[in-house]
C-alpha cells in the first residue's frame, strides 16, 4: 500500500507541474443545450462475442479498411444528422472472462490486429479538429488504469514512477494522439487517493476530459468532480434517493456532467414501437439535464431528425439552445506527444447523406416536452437483448 501510495503522489506532483488549466476547469457550469448532450454509441469490442481472434469485434464494425473505413462509412452519416459527439465501447477488443483492460490497445497490438490499431489516430484526429466541417468529441471508452494489474503492475514493481507513468501512456497512445477523451470502466470503485486518481488527474491537467464509470461512492468522493458514465439501469439502481441502502453519492452531489448510456436499447432498428420507445428514454434523460449515450441508427432510419428529437427540451428546462459551450470540442492533441508512427489516412472524396427513408413504415410522432415529461418518474429498464 505505501507503494500506491507513493505513485500516486507523484502523479499528483507531476500533475501539478502542468501549465495552464485542465479542460475540465475550463467548463462554465450549467445545463448545455439539448443536441450537445447527445451521442452516438458503438459498441466495438464485445460486438461479435466468441470471435477471441478478433478480441470479440465484429468486421461490421471494424473491418479490413480499418478505422479509416469506420469514420467514412459510420461516422459521416451521425456527423451529417447533426451529431458532434461520438462514443467507443472497448475500440481496441476484449476477451471474454476478463474485465475491460486499460493496456486493450498493447494487447490488440500483441496480436498483429493492425485494423484495430494502426490508423486509429491518422483516421480520428482530422474529425476530431473538424475535417467533416466542425471539431468534434470523441469518447474512447476502455478498462480503469489499474496499477496493481498486468502491464502497470509490472512498472509499479521496479519501483520507478517514470517507468510507471511511461507505460500507462503508451496504453492510450494513439488515444492521446487522436484528441479523445477517455472513458473509465468502473473508476469509481477505486479509492481517490491511490495512483489510479492521480493518474486520472494528471491526464484532466495536460487536457484531456475523462469519464469515470459510475456514480461514485460515498467512501471515495474524490471522484466526483470527474464527468461520471453510467448504464442506464445501474444509474437508478445506485440513486440512493430511489434505494436508500445505496452507498453511492446523490445525483445534485456530482460536480461535472452526468452520462447516461443507453445500451440496452434497439437502437438499429427502425420499427415504430422501438423508436417510441428510444426516443420516450433519450428525452427523459434530456429533461433530467443529463447527457445521452445510445445508437442512432434506427432513427435515421425511420426519418427522425435531431431537432425532433430535442423539440421544446431547452425551453422547458431553461436552456439557450444557441448558447455557446466551450465543451463542444475537445482540446486538440498536445505538441508534446510523440508524432505519430503510421503515415497519414487518406481521405475519400464526396459526402453520402444518410438514408432518411422509412421504408414505407409510419415515422413516429414526437410530442413536445411538456408537464407529463416533467413529472414522470425514471424510465423502468425492460430486459432487452442488446443490439450489435
Amino acid at each position: 500500500m505505501c507503494i500506491r501510495r507513493s505513485l500516486g503522489a507523484g502523479v499528483l506532483a507531476a500533475a501539478s507541474l502542468i501549465v495552464g488549466p485542465s479542460f475540465a476547469d475550463d467548463v462554465e457550469p450549467g445545463i448545455r443545450p439539448a443536441r450537445e448532450r447527445l451521442i452516438e454509441y458503438w459498441l466495438i469490442g464485445g460486438s461479435d462475442s466468441g470471435n477471441e481472434a478478433r478480441r470479440n469485434v465484429k468486421t461490421r464494425q471494424v473491418g479490413s479498411g480499418g478505422w479509416t473505413e469506420f469514420v467514412e462509412d459510420r461516422v459521416r452519416p451521425a456527423y451529417q444528422w447533426g451529431l458532434r459527439r461520438f462514443w467507443l465501447h472497448n475500440p481496441f477488443g476484449t476477451v471474454p472472462g476478463e474485465d475491460m483492460q486499460f493496456d486493450q490497445y498493447l494487447d490488440a497490438k500483441e496480436a498483429g490486429l493492425t485494423e484495430l490499431t494502426d490508423d486509429f489516430a491518422t483516421a480520428w484526429r482530422p474529425v476530431v479538429r473538424g475535417r467533416f466541417g466542425e471539431p468534434v468529441e470523441l469518447v474512447a471508452y476502455i478498462g480503469t488504469a489499474v496499477f496493481d494489474d498486468d502491464r502497470l503492475a509490472r512498472a509499479r514493481d521496479r519501483r520507478d514512477p517514470v517507468a510507471a507513468i511511461s507505460t500507462a501512456l503508451r496504453c492510450i497512445q494513439p488515444l492521446l494522439q487522436a484528441g479523445a477523451s477517455i472513458g473509465a470502466d468502473a473508476a469509481s470503485r477505486l479509492p481517490d487517493d491511490g495512483p489510479e486518481f492521480g493518474f486520472y488527474r494528471f491526464l484532466e491537467g495536460t487536457g484531456v476530459r475523462v469519464y469515470i464509470e459510475s456514480r461514485p461512492r460515498l467512501a471515495a468522493p474524490g471522484w466526483k468532480r470527474f464527468p461520471v458514465a453510467s448504464m442506464e439501469g445501474w444509474w437508478h439502481m445506485s440513486d440512493p434517493e430511489q434505494r436508500s441502502n445505496s452507498a453511492r453519492v446523490r445525483n445534485d452531489e456530482i460536480e461535472g456532467e452526468v452520462v447516461r448510456i443507453l445500451n440496452d436499447i434497439r437502437g438499429a432498428s427502425s420499427e415504430p414501437e422501438d423508436v417510441q420507445d428510444a426516443i420516450f428514454r433519450i428525452r427523459a434523460a434530456l429533461l433530467d439535464g443529463h447527457t445521452v449515450v445510445f445508437r442512432g441508427d434506427g432513427l435515421r432510419e425511420a426519418g427522425i431528425t435531431i431537432d425532433q428529437l430535442v423539440e421544446g427540451i431547452d425551453e422547458q428546462l431553461g436552456v439557450d439552445p444557441n448558447a455557446n459551450s466551450r465543451m463542444a470540442s475537445p482540446t486538440p492533441p498536445s505538441s508534446r506527444l510523440a508524432p505519430l508512427e503510421t503515415g497519414e489516412a487518406a481521405a475519400r472524396a464526396g459526402d453520402s447523406s444518410p438514408s432518411t427513408s422509412g421504408g414505407g413504415r409510419p415515422k413516429p410522432s414526437i410530442k413536445p416536452a411538456g408537464k407529463d415529461d416533467e413529472l414522470r418518474p425514471f424510465v423502468r429498464i425492460q430486459n432487452r437483448r442488446r443490439s450489435d
